[in-house]
């Protein structure tokens, strides 16, 4: 999954950006300028914390705009830590919106759910709202569903994704090599991966 910048010289066509914690409200300016204000002073107002890296959140979100499609690029690539959780929710998003949106059993999730509560790779880290926000909306997208282990399935360090919502996710994954040898022999992804790559 690849971050988005609009190309050096180009703005957007209009300066506008959805609010991750507020999905109901815009924001809309006439310059960056006005609209980082707006952002951070309803976000201040509204007690909801600062969104981290917002210049990137920002340009991401116009790149992917489809009026600004012409002067979207690949943005370089950045450390892990940011970015990487970010791909994950948004590789989840992608999934549920544009992909095969069937879920597996309850008791295959639970299968999943309890492989993952003893994996090392099931990490609880620290992450910004717009991260956190899209991990809401992934697990969202699952409904009601939910395993036994819920509250202690965090993010996979592997593929930093959800896993309370990825455990629902029917698959099979698509992945690269490189990508599928981050997670252990035993792990379930690493086997829908590896069906999907042969797909």
């Amino acid at each position: 999954m690849l971050l988005y910048r609009l190309k050096p010289f180009c703005g957007p066509k209009h300066y506008i950006f959805k609010d991750p914690d507020r999905p109901d409200h815009t924001y809309q300016a006439e310059s960056k300028e006005v609209l980082l204000k707006q952002i951070l002073s309803y976000r201040s107002q509204n007690e909801l914390p600062p969104i981290q890296h917002l210049n990137l959140v920002l340009d991401n979100y116009w790149a992917n705009l489809p009026e600004n499609a012409e002067n979207a690029e690949i943005a370089p690539p950045l450390k892990r830590g940011f970015l990487a959780y970010l791909k994950g929710g948004i590789a989840l998003l992608d999934y549920v919106f544009y992909g095969d949106k069937a879920m597996v059993s309850q008791e295959e999730a639970e299968r999943r759910g309890t492989i993952c509560l003893t994996c090392p790779y099931n990490t609880f880290p620290d992450k910004g709202a717009f991260i956190g926000w899209s991990d809401r909306m992934a697990e969202a997208c699952v409904g009601e569903k939910y395993v036994s282990m819920h509250d202690e399935l965090g993010n996979c360090e592997a593929c930093s994704c959800t896993l309370k919502a990825k455990v629902f996710y029917k698959g099979p994954f698509r992945c690269s090599h490189e990508e599928m040898e981050k997670f252990p022999t035993f792990c379930w992804q690493r086997h829908e991966c590896a069906k999907g790559n042969k797909s």
